[in-house]
């Protein structure tokens, strides 16, 4: 009997790639979404989202703990119940049934304040003593 290696069948035995390209895609009072590229050839079971204040108050002067999200299945997530007008930091992990990569780079963003309504798109047009505004 003779033993023929195929490439196609090989399992990796190492860790996830960490997620690459890590971009907030909308931002409000109490929420911010997030996409991401995969950064693997392998397929990917989940992805995590962890997130923290990024200039957290804490009574004993100790860094805030990392919060997470567990289990997304797509490159894109929206973390919410944040705290208004609040600076926090955001960072993605792969997982496979190897384990978790290390963490992606992590991104800073400042929700929204509070009752500060959404950008529309917006052009103006000069139009004689006027301005013409279409959104």
């Amino acid at each position: 009997m003779e033993w023929y290696w195929h490439p196609w069948s090989y399992a990796s035995s190492a860790l996830p790639n960490p997620p690459t390209s890590v971009i907030v895609t909308d931002v409000s009072a109490d929420s911010i979404s997030v996409s991401w590229n995969s950064g693997n050839v392998e397929p990917i079971s989940s992805y995590v989202v962890q997130f923290r204040a990024k200039h957290p108050t804490s009574r004993n002067g100790e860094e805030v703990e990392w919060r997470e999200t567990v289990d997304v299945l797509r490159t894109e997530f929206t973390v919410r119940g944040l705290l208004a007008f609040t600076v926090y930091e955001l960072r993605v992990l792969a997982v496979t049934s190897i384990g978790r990569s290390l963490p992606s780079a992590s991104v800073d963003v400042t929700t929204a304040e509070l009752g500060q309504s959404r950008a529309l798109p917006l052009t103006v047009y000069p139009h004689s003593h006027h301005l013409l505004f279409f959104y």
